[in-house]
């Protein structure tokens, strides 16, 4: 039904079918990055070498939070409503961005590290 609903709204105009599928791609690159940081805790947890998730898990962090932090219709992002960033300066959304990708970053290695500790068996070696 909301496949539907967005299909239809979609095609609706132009603008609507553009709306929507910058909403898909920024979507769509959120889900890589906590997947790459859930990866990370996973791989930890089950005491793997977690390097191949935690280095693109925190430059796809990096990325998502400064679009977010940059993008506006001012910045080149899409006109009318809804708005879908913050609009920041790009110098601040570098640095806001690096505090988030590197604050994820590290409770994802902590939190896995701590899940590997509690002497429990690793996730599917039963």
């Amino acid at each position: 039904m909301i496949v539907c609903g967005l299909l239809w709204w979609s095609n609706r105009s132009t603008q609507t079918f553009n709306q929507l599928w910058v909403y898909f791609a920024w979507g769509n690159q959120v889900l890589a990055s906590c997947t790459l940081t859930a990866g990370t805790v996973w791989l930890l947890r089950n005491r793997k070498p977690a390097w191949i998730t935690v280095i693109p898990g925190a430059f796809m962090t990096f990325i998502v939070a400064t679009y977010i932090l940059w993008i506006s219709p001012a910045h080149g992002g899409p006109l009318g409503k809804p708005l879908i960033g913050c609009g920041l300066d790009l110098n601040l959304s570098y640095l806001l961005a690096a505090l988030i990708a590197g604050v994820t970053t590290i409770w994802s290695i902590r939190h896995g590290v701590k899940l590997a500790r509690t002497g429990e068996e690793p996730v599917g070696t039963e």
